[in-house]
């Protein structure tokens, strides 16, 4: 039997809740918002030919170098480094000098 305390204290709850999903559907519209406003700035950018804020440089070219500087050129496998391992503590050193190649 649900008594009447516990009725308000869902419906305070409810109410709790729904002021929370409300405030996290506004965060999420200013983000998507904030993302489309980007995206159509590019997108003009891209069709003027131009590089925007960047001083003129293309933001395609910016944004491909920006990727290549944060990443690496190679990521050692787990299974190949501990295939080195395993081949260096017999003693075997060629599978180290082919991974410093």
């Amino acid at each position: 039997i649900i008594s009447s305390s516990s009725s308000s204290s869902s419906s305070s709850s409810s109410s709790k809740e729904q002021a929370h999903n409300k405030e996290l559907e506004e965060e999420w519209l200013k983000w998507i918002n904030d993302y489309l406003t980007i995206l159509n700035e590019q997108q003009q950018q891209l069709e003027r030919g131009d590089g925007g804020e960047d001083g003129g440089e293309d933001w395609v070219l910016s944004w491909r170098r920006g990727l290549f500087e944060a990443n690496p050129r190679i990521v050692l496998r787990n299974y190949v480094a501990q295939q080195v391992i395993s081949e260096a503590e017999t003693g075997n050193t060629s599978g180290l000098e082919r991974l410093y190649k």
